[in-house]
């Protein structure tokens, strides 16, 4: 309960800067009476603005200086709670709020708006409109209780019966319940996202290991056929230089023939003129000196043996070089074939090359699947922690709309209230008695 022992004021409205002061605890009730303007009303408003910075009639706070003086406007109250002595004293040009609690100044290092909520909060446990209406009952600007508007009554019936925690419990519980029906939300959208990317990944994975492994087996077998041409071309070519070897040899012999045919053609022709010069001469042409038949018989006989021998020799000599010849053009013919043969290893080392090339390319490829894996199994545990949080976020939803329904008007509230009626009815009733 407070009890106000006074009020005094000064330059406040029309009083001048001589002090006015009311007492308010010499009598259980104090009566005020007084013509109209008399002052009455100035008590209301002096009341209130000490108390909540601003008068109960509708009056701006710069009009409540005194017009003459315009300055110095000071109110004070004192007042008991309890076993604790207040004073209050709050003022106009310049501005003035102090607060006394058994003859001790209170810290006032917050701001002013702070230091009248520890005043409404923590000392009146009244804001203005729950004073205007419980305490004091002013003709002039009272509004009846059921005209106020619902969010009005609650707030007085609250800080009548010091329940106003519940509302600020339930607001904050809106927020809390706000943010985390936002944070679901999010999250959602993200596992979702995080879902699908999975997804993807997987497929895009599935899809790299399918095409990369028929890749590599095809060009596996490819490179294995080339491999095995290449090795057959390589023996093919072994061989004809073998055989080219071997031919080489009947090459240089036909060059030894054909030198040595030469020689016997030379010397068949010397034989054959000499052949002649007996048959068509009868003198030496050297020592003029006639040659005798008998001896011109046994030479020209001697040598038609030579010019037979050699003609035999001619004979074999061409059928060798013909054999020789032949030789020559089958190692002419092997020399085209492996030059033909080495183009073709050439070609098949090239196709080699691209298929190691692309079998490293695919290789590389395949070894990046193991990020892809990495990825798919950050999304993994990136999902299970989402869901999980989702989970919690639910759980932590349920047992907030349990709260939400206790406090409720419905809920608490109205439980406490329903235990204050019956005690409410019976004071009002004794002062409607008293009254």
């Amino acid at each position: 309960m407070i009890n106000f022992k006074y009020v005094k004021w000064r330059n406040f409205l029309s009083t001048g800067n001589i002090a006015s002061t009311v007492r308010l605890d010499k009598e259980t009730t104090t009566l005020i009476i007084g013509d109209n303007g008399a002052g009455k009303s100035t008590v209301l408003d002096a009341l209130c603005f000490v108390l909540f910075g601003k008068a109960y009639r509708p009056i701006k706070k710069a009009q409540l200086v005194n017009t003459i003086n315009q300055r110095e406007c000071e109110v004070e109250i004192e007042f008991q709670i309890g076993t604790n002595q207040f004073k209050v004293v709050r003022g106009i040009k310049p501005n003035n709020f102090q607060i006394w609690r058994n003859g001790t100044e209170l810290d006032q290092d917050a701001h002013s708006k702070d230091f009248q909520k520890i005043l409404e909060e923590q000392i009146l446990k009244l804001n203005y409109r729950s004073f205007t209406q419980v305490v004091i009952l002013g003709s002039s600007c009272f509004i009846p209780f059921m005209q106020l508007p619902t969010s009005h009554r609650r707030e007085v019936v609250e800080d009548i019966l010091d329940i106003k925690i519940f509302s600020i419990m339930n607001l904050l519980l809106k927020q809390h319940f706000k943010s985390t029906a936002v944070e679901i939300s999010d999250l959602s959208v993200n596992n979702r996202l995080d879902v699908q990317n999975k997804n993807l990944q997987q497929n895009h994975l599935g899809n790299i290991e399918e095409t990369s492994s028929k890749r590599i087996h095809g060009l596996s077998v490819e490179k294995e056929g080339y491999q095995k041409d290449l090795a057959i071309k390589r023996l093919e070519v072994e061989n004809l230089e073998e055989k080219i070897t071997t031919l080489i040899h009947a090459g240089t012999e036909h060059d030894k023939m054909t030198t040595l045919k030469i020689l016997m053609e030379s010397k068949k022709i010397s034989t054959e003129k000499k052949i002649k010069f007996f048959k068509e001469n009868d003198d030496c042409d050297v020592c003029e000196q006639p040659i005798e038949q008998s001896f011109k018989d046994v030479r020209v006989e001697e040598l038609d043996s030579k010019v037979e021998e050699y003609n035999a020799a001619l004979g074999q000599m061409k059928t060798e070089l013909d054999k020789m010849y032949s030789s020559i053009q089958e190692m002419n013919t092997h020399s085209n074939t492996i030059n033909g043969l080495k183009s073709e290893m050439k070609s098949i080392t090239g196709l080699l090359e691209r298929c190691q090339n692309d079998l490293n390319a695919l290789n590389e490829e395949k070894g990046k699947t193991d990020k892809v894996k990495e990825q798919i199994a950050e999304l993994e545990v990136k999902i299970q922690e989402t869901d999980d949080r989702i989970k919690e976020l639910k759980q932590e939803n349920f047992y907030l709309e349990i709260c939400k329904n206790l406090l409720h008007d419905t809920g608490i509230k109205s439980k406490i209230i329903k235990q204050y009626l019956p005690v409410m009815n019976q004071t009002i009733q004794k002062y409607l008695g008293v009254l």
